[in-house]
């Protein structure tokens, strides 16, 4: 009976764990084109979906998105993700520039959009 038991609870356990993980991954690939939206979870959604993404493009995208960012607690996020992204290409790419860190975080400057312009205080 108690064996019965162990292995029932096993096995929900590991669907339960297999649900979740498939449910994550499925809002993650969802949301994965909100990087710029009006929602911060949507946002935070794309961001961490755009973690995983390590290329190039993805720097460029991602240093828009800090320039942009109104949220402190996501563009802080999201430097931390552009920091270890930079430095993982650069290992396998060879030098790569350091993105800015100052634009867009209220040091300074106000941010309009991805594309805008920048007015200095």
């Amino acid at each position: 009976m108690k064996a019965t038991r162990a292995v029932a609870f096993s096995l929900a356990c590991g669907a339960g764990f297999a649900l979740g993980w498939y449910l994550a991954g499925r809002h993650l690939e969802e949301h994965k084109e909100a990087l710029f939206s009006p929602n911060r979870f949507k946002r935070l959604a794309a961001l961490s979906y755009v973690a995983g993404q390590d290329s190039v493009e993805t720097v460029r995208l991602l240093r828009d998105y800090v320039a942009w960012e109104p949220s402190a607690a996501l563009r802080r996020r999201a430097e931390r993700v552009l920091q270890r992204m930079t430095a993982t290409l650069g290992t396998r790419q060879g030098a790569m520039t350091r993105a800015p860190t100052a634009v867009g975080t209220g040091r300074g400057g106000v941010a309009s959009g991805p594309g805008g312009s920048e007015a200095t205080a």
